[in-house]
C-alpha cells in the first residue's frame, strides 16, 4: 500500500511538472503563431470547465471525513489529466479543419521575412499578463506555505480538504497566465516600434497644437462666411462588409484561374482585396481590355503591379501614357516615376524592373516598362515608331496604360494614340488568344456619362467600364467659395494691402497653417501661379492682424506646409487630410465626389469656383448634385476615316515597311462595304480627309510584285504601296505642325499642334506655366515657337476670343442625315454638312473677377488689320446642323428663342466638355439680321454677345439655302463647327448626346422661376434668389440682353420636351424632407444603392 502511495506522489508531481511546463513543451508554436492563437483561445476555456469536471469527481469519490491528501490531489490530477486529453484532441481537429492559416490581428505575417511579428500595440498586453504570472507565482508560494502550515495545526482540519482542491487549480490558473503571456511575446519589428512613436509624439502634437476638423471648418465659416457658397458637414458610417472573403472565394472557384489564386493568396496577407479589385485583376489576367471609373488609383495599385509583373515575366511590355501636365513639370514626373519604383519594391523586394522615362528610352536597350507622356509620342512619332520597329522581335506583347483623369486629354490625343496602337501592331506579331487584336488596354480615367462607349468608338477596342469601391471618409467638411468674392479674401486677416495677388486658396490656407497643421494639399491648380503665391505668403505673415489670426502661432516654412499640384489620380489615402481645388472643369459637385474618399477619418474640402453659368443652379441643388452628379461627356471622333487615312499615311510613307494591297483593303472595308478599285478607293479617301489629290500631285507610287502563293501552289501579281515623305509637306499639314512654348532661357513647357495655338494662347495674355506665371509675347510661325517671358502680374484672367467665320462654300459632297427623332410634339433632325470656312480671331476679351461687362472688369484686345495673322482655314471641314420643328402653331420670338438657346448651350458645353470647349463654335443664322444684300448673308451679333458666340457668320445667300433646312417660324436651326482639323470628337459627341443636353438646357431654365429648396443632408448654401438667377446671362449689365428671351425658351423648350426626368427627379428629392432619423437613414440607403447602380 506503501508502494501503491508513493507511486501516486511520484504521477502527481510528474502531471504537476507538466501543467507547468506544458508552454515549453508547446514553444515551437512561437514559430507558428497561428497554432498559439489556438492554444490561448483553449487555455481560456480549460479554466472555466476545470470547476465542473473537478466538481464530477470530488462528488464521486467516496469521502469520510477523513483527510487523505493523496485521494484528493489524485481526484484533481484525473480531472485536470482529461481537460488535457480533451485540449490535444480539440487542437488535433483544428489542425485538419483550418485550411487558409488566417491568423487573429495580433500577429501580421512577413512573407519575406516568412516570420510572423507582433502587433506593436500588444506589446503592453503581453507585458502584463507576463507581471501577473509572476505575481500569481509568488501568491501560489504563499497559498502553499500556508497550508502546509495548516497541516501542522490540526485545529483547522476541517477545511483542509478545501484548500488542497484549491492547490491542483494552481497549475491550470499558472497555465492560462503563462500560455497568454508566451503567446503575447513575439518579436516586433524594429519599423513598427519607430512607426509606433512615431504615431504616439504625432499624436500628442495632434492634441497640443492642432484643431480638429471641425473646428477649422467653424472658424472658416466665421472669418470668410460671407464668400462662401455652400458648406457641409457629413458623417459616414462605416459600412464594412464582412462577406468579403466569401465573395472572394466564389470569384475565384468561379474563375479556375491559377495565376489569380496565386497572386491573391501573396496579397491578402498585408491588404483587404475588395471583390470589385479582384474581380478587375481577373479580366486583366484574361487580356481583356479595362476602363477603370475612379478618381484615385491607390487601391488599386497591389493588384495593377502584380498584373504588370505577371505580364513582364511573359515576355510583355508596359507603355505608360501620363497626362500631359507631367510633360515640363519635373515634380511630378520624379513623383509618377517614384509610384511606380515604390510599388514594384513594396511588392517584389529588391525588384529589378527596369522602369525608365521617354528621354532614357530612346538611348536605352532593355527596358521593361516607358513612362511617357501623348505630347512626346506625339512630338518624337517617328523616332518611337523606329525604335519599336527595331525592338520587335524581343516584345511578345504590350500593354498600354493610360493614366489621365482629364477627359479632353485623352479625346485630344485618342486620334494619336489610336493610330499608334495600329502601328505598334503592324511591327510586331500579336501573341493574343483568339478574339483578341493589338495591345492590351488599361485606361484609368475619370467617369463621364459616355466614357466607356467613346473610348472603345475612338480606339476600336472592346473595353468594359469598372468602378473600385471606395470607402468614403469618416467625416467629410466641405467648403465651396466664391473666386469673384466683391472684397478680397485677405483683408480679412492682414493689414494693409499686398504688391501680388495672393490667390484665393493660399490665403485660405493661412487658418490651418496657423493652427499648427503640419500639411494641406493644393490640387488643379495649373492654371495658378502657385509658386508665386507661395512666394507671397511668408511676406503677407508679417501683416497678419492679431485677431483671427496670430502670427506667432506659425512656425516653418510655407514650402514645406504646402503641396502644390499633386497628380490627383495618385494622391496616396491617410487618415486625416486638407485639400484646395480649383474648380476648373466648372462642376463642383463632381468635383467633391471625385476626392471625398482621399482620407480614411477626417477630410477638409476647400473648393474656390470661377464664375459659370451652372454655378448658382449647382448651388441652389447641392444636395441633389452630391448624391447625383452631372457628368461631362468624353468626345468622340465623328469618322472612321480620318483615323484610317492617319494610319495609311503613316505606314506609306514609312521607307522601313512595304504595304500589301491586302493591307490597305482591309483598312478601307471599315468604312466602306463595297470596294471597288483599291487604288481609287485611296486616292478619294485622302482627297476627302486631306483635300489633297495624291496621284495628280505625284505622292503614290505602286509597284507589281511576282510572288508565290503557297495555297494556291503558284506565281501571282501582287501590289505594293508607298507614298513620299514629301506628302508631309503639303501645306494642310503645317496645322499639324508641334509649337514649343519656351521662355527667355529656352526651357520648354508645352508643346501643341499649330491647329490649337489660337485657341489657347495669343499676344499679352498671362499664362501659368508649372506654377510661374508668363506673358505670351509672340507667336513665331517660322521658328514654330510660342514665346513667353516671366511676369509680376499674378492675377488670374479669363480670356473669351471674339471671332469671324466665313463660310466659303457647301461642297459638293453628300451631306451625312441621321435618323429624323418624331414624337407627338416635335420633330428633332441631324445632319452633318461638309463646308469649307475660314475662322478668324478679331481680338479677344480678358475678364477679372467673373464674366462681366463692367468698368476695370474687362478689357478687349482688338487685333484689328492684324486678325489674318490668326485665322484658321478648313479646306474639308463638317457643320453640324441641329433643326427642331413644332408639330403645331410657331414659336414665339423665335429668332430671339434661337440666339438663347444657342448661348445658353455654348455656356453649359464649358461643363460638358470642359478642356475641348475651345475647339467647338455654336451659331445660329437670323434671318433679320441678313440684310438686303442679294448675294451674301451676313449676320452681325452684338458686342455683349460676341464673347459667347461668335460675332460675324458670313456666308453665300445659295449656301444660307443649302446650310438652313427650314426658316418657317415653327422651327429652329443650330450649328456647330469645329475650330479644328484634327477631329477633337465635339461634334459626335454632341450629335450622340443632343437629347441629353437639350434636357439640362430644360432643367436650368426650370430652375430659374422655382422657389428657393431646403436645406438637407448637412448642407448649408447661399439662398440665390430668383430675381438674380440671371445674373451670370446680364453679363454685368443692368438687364439681360434685348436680343435674348429667356421666358420664351423655357416655354418652348416645356412644349416640345414635355416632363422634364431631371426637374421631376430634383424636385422628388426636395418634397421628401423630415427632421426624423428613418429618412436621412433612408436618404444615405439609397444613394448608396444608387452610386453602386451607376
Amino acid at each position: 500500500m506503501e508502494k501503491w502511495n508513493m507511486i501516486k506522489i511520484g504521477l502527481i508531481l510528474c502531471g504537476i511538472l507538466l501543467l507547468f511546463f506544458q508552454n515549453k513543451l508547446t514553444d515551437r508554436d512561437k514559430k507558428d503563431r497561428n497554432k498559439q492563437d489556438i492554444n490561448v483561445k483553449i487555455a481560456i476555456l480549460l479554466l472555466i470547465t476545470y470547476g465542473v469536471v473537478n466538481n464530477f469527481f470530488i462528488k464521486s469519490s467516496e469521502y469520510q471525513g477523513e483527510i487523505d491528501i493523496l485521494g484528493i490531489l489524485w481526484t484533481n490530477l484525473k480531472a485536470i489529466g482529461i481537460i488535457l486529453v480533451i485540449y490535444f484532441i480539440i487542437k488535433l481537429i483544428i489542425k485538419f479543419l483550418k485550411k487558409d492559416g488566417n491568423i487573429s490581428e495580433f500577429y501580421k505575417y512577413d512573407a519575406e521575412k516568412k516570420e510572423y511579428f507582433l502587433n506593436p500595440r500588444f506589446k503592453i498586453v503581453g507585458e502584463i499578463f507576463g507581471a501577473l504570472r509572476i505575481c500569481f507565482g509568488f501568491v501560489s508560494g504563499l497559498i502553499t506555505l500556508l497550508i502546509l502550515y495548516l497541516i501542522i495545526k490540526t485545529e483547522v482540519y476541517y477545511m483542509l480538504d478545501k484548500l488542497l482542491i484549491a492547490i491542483a487549480g494552481l497549475p491550470l490558473v499558472f497555465l492560462v497566465l503563462n500560455e497568454i503571456h508566451s503567446f503575447l511575446d513575439g518579436n516586433v519589428k524594429e519599423k513598427d516600434i519607430a512607426r509606433k512613436k512615431e504615431e504616439k509624439v504625432e499624436e500628442e502634437k495632434i492634441e497640443e497644437k492642432t484643431t480638429e476638423y471641425e473646428e477649422l471648418y467653424n472658424e472658416y465659416k466665421n472669418i470668410w462666411g460671407v464668400n462662401l457658397l455652400a458648406n457641409s458637414k457629413i458623417i459616414n458610417p462605416s459600412t464594412e462588409n464582412i462577406d468579403i472573403e466569401e465573395e472572394n472565394k466564389k470569384i475565384l472557384s468561379e474563375s479556375n484561374n491559377k495565376e489569380l489564386e496565386a497572386i491573391y493568396a501573396k496579397l491578402k496577407l498585408k491588404y483587404k482585396i475588395e471583390p470589385t479589385t479582384l474581380t478587375i485583376l481577373n479580366n486583366l489576367l484574361n487580356g481583356e481590355n479595362r476602363i477603370i471609373e475612379n478618381s484615385n488609383y491607390e487601391e488599386l495599385a497591389p493588384i495593377l503591379f502584380s498584373y504588370f509583373e505577371d505580364s513582364i515575366i511573359k515576355g510583355k511590355k508596359i507603355l505608360v501614357l501620363a497626362e500631359d501636365d507631367l510633360y515640363n513639370n519635373f515634380k511630378n514626373r520624379k513623383n509618377l516615376y517614384e509610384w511606380f519604383v515604390n510599388w514594384f519594391n513594396i511588392l517584389y523586394k529588391k525588384s529589378i524592373r527596369n522602369i525608365v522615362v521617354f528621354d532614357e528610352w530612346k538611348s536605352k536597350n532593355e527596358w521593361d516598362i516607358l513612362i511617357a507622356t501623348q505630347t512626346e509620342l506625339i512630338r518624337y512619332q517617328e523616332e518611337f515608331i523606329n525604335k519599336i520597329q527595331e525592338e520587335q522581335n524581343d516584345i511578345k506583347d504590350l500593354v498600354i496604360l493610360v493614366i489621365n483623369e482629364k477627359a479632353e486629354e485623352i479625346a485630344e490625343n485618342i486620334l494619336t494614340l489610336s493610330i499608334l496602337s495600329n502601328i505598334l501592331n503592324t511591327y510586331f506579331n500579336i501573341d493574343k488568344k483568339k478574339n483578341y487584336d493589338g495591345a492590351q488596354y488599361i485606361i484609368l480615367s475619370s467617369k463621364t456619362s459616355n466614357l466607356k462607349e467613346s473610348v472603345n468608338k475612338n480606339l476600336g477596342i472592346t473595353a468594359q467600364g469598372e468602378k473600385i469601391k471606395e470607402k468614403l471618409a469618416e467625416r467629410i467638411y466641405t467648403l465651396v467659395w466664391k473666386e469673384d468674392s466683391k472684397n478680397e479674401y485677405y483683408t480679412e486677416i492682414l493689414n494693409g494691402s499686398l504688391n501680388h495677388d495672393l490667390g484665393v486658396g493660399t490665403t485660405l490656407s493661412f487658418l490651418p497653417w496657423e493652427k499648427g497643421n503640419k500639411k494641406v494639399e493644393f490640387i488643379e491648380q495649373n492654371i495658378l501661379p502657385y509658386n508665386a503665391y507661395a512666394k507671397e505668403i511668408e511676406l503677407a505673415r508679417e501683416k497678419l492682424k492679431d485677431i483671427p489670426l496670430d502670427k506667432n502661432n506659425i512656425n516653418g516654412a510655407y514650402e514645406y506646409f504646402a503641396n502644390y499640384n499633386l497628380i490627383s489620380s495618385l494622391i496616396k489615402k491617410e487618415d486625416r487630410k486638407i485639400m484646395f481645388i480649383q474648380d476648373n472643369n466648372y462642376n463642383f459637385p463632381l468635383l467633391i465626389n471625385n476626392y471625398k474618399s482621399v482620407a480614411g477619418k477626417e477630410l477638409l474640402l476647400n473648393i474656390i469656383s470661377p464664375v459659370y453659368l451652372l454655378r448658382d443652379y449647382f448651388v441652389e441643388n447641392v444636395e441633389y448634385f452630391y448624391s447625383s452628379p452631372l457628368y461631362g461627356y468624353t468626345p468622340k471622333i465623328e469618322s472612321d476615316k480620318f483615323k484610317i487615312a492617319s494610319y495609311l499615311k503613316e505606314i506609306l510613307i514609312n521607307e522601313k515597311l512595304n504595304i500589301a494591297e491586302s493591307v490597305i483593303k482591309d483598312q478601307l472595308s471599315n468604312i466602306k462595304e463595297k470596294l471597288n478599285n483599291i487604288e481609287d478607293e485611296l486616292i478619294n479617301l485622302f482627297l476627302d480627309v486631306y483635300n489633297i489629290d495624291i496621284l495628280k500631285n505625284d505622292y503614290l507610287s505602286v509597284k507589281i510584285v511576282q510572288e508565290y502563293n503557297n495555297e494556291l501552289k503558284k506565281f501571282e501579281e501582287v501590289k505594293y504601296y508607298k507614298m513620299k515623305a514629301s506628302f508631309n509637306e503639303n501645306s494642310y499639314f503645317k496645322w499639324f505642325e508641334n509649337y514649343e512654348v519656351l521662355d527667355t532661357g529656352n526651357n520648354v513647357y508645352k508643346v501643341l499642334p499649330y491647329d490649337h495655338v489660337y485657341q489657347n494662347y495669343l499676344p499679352q495674355q498671362i499664362h501659368s506655366f508649372n506654377g510661374d506665371a508668363f506673358i505670351i509675347e509672340k507667336i513665331d510661325t517660322i521658328n514654330k515657337k510660342i514665346r513667353i517671358s516671366p511676369t509680376e502680374n499674378t492675377k488670374v484672367y479669363r480670356y473669351r476670343n471674339k471671332e469671324k467665320i466665313k463660310i466659303a462654300e457647301i461642297l459638293n459632297k453628300s451631306e451625312e442625315r441621321y435618323p429624323v427623332k418624331e414624337t407627338d410634339r416635335y420633330l428633332l433632325e441631324n445632319k452633318i454638312v461638309p463646308a469649307r470656312y475660314d475662322i478668324e480671331t478679331l481680338g479677344y476679351y480678358s475678364f477679372n473677377k467673373g464674366i462681366k461687362f463692367e468698368n476695370q472688369k474687362y478689357e478687349f484686345i482688338n487685333f484689328r488689320e492684324n486678325s489674318e495673322l490668326y485665322k484658321r482655314n478648313y479646306e474639308s471641314g463638317k457643320i453640324l446642323g441641329i433643326t427642331l420643328k413644332v408639330k403645331n402653331g410657331f414659336i414665339e420670338n423665335r429668332e430671339k428663342v434661337s440666339l438663347t438657346l444657342m448661348v445658353i448651350l455654348n455656356e453649359i458645353l464649358k461643363t460638358l466638355f470642359p478642356g475641348n470647349c475651345k475647339y467647338i463654335k455654336g451659331f445660329v443664322l437670323l434671318e433679320s439680321f441678313l440684310g438686303e444684300n442679294i448675294t451674301e448673308a451676313k449676320v452681325i451679333i452684338d458686342d455683349s454677345l460676341s464673347h459667347i458666340v461668335p460675332h460675324e457668320i458670313e456666308l453665300e445667300k445659295n449656301d444660307y439655302s443649302k446650310l438652313v433646312d427650314s426658316s418657317d417660324e415653327n422651327s429652329i436651326n443650330l450649328f456647330f463647327m469645329e475650330d479644328s482639323h484634327k477631329d477633337v470628337g465635339v461634334i459626335k459627341a454632341i450629335l450622340d448626346n443632343f437629347g441629353d443636353i437639350l434636357e439640362i438646357v430644360q432643367d436650368y431654365l426650370n430652375w430659374l422661376l422655382e422657389e428657393n429648396t431646403v436645406e438637407k443632408n448637412g448642407w448649408e448654401k447661399a439662398k440665390i434668389q430668383q430675381n438674380n438667377r440671371l445674373d451670370y446671362l446680364k453679363y454685368g449689365m443692368e438687364e439681360i440682353s434685348e436680343y435674348l428671351d429667356v421666358n420664351e425658351t423655357k416655354e418652348f423648350l416645356n412644349h416640345i420636351l414635355g416632363r422634364n426626368k431631371h426637374t421631376e427627379a430634383r424636385r422628388r428629392f426636395y418634397s421628401k424632407i423630415t427632421e426624423t432619423v428613418e429618412e436621412d437613414e433612408f436618404d444615405r440607403i439609397y444613394n448608396k444603392l444608387k452610386e453602386e447602380i451607376e
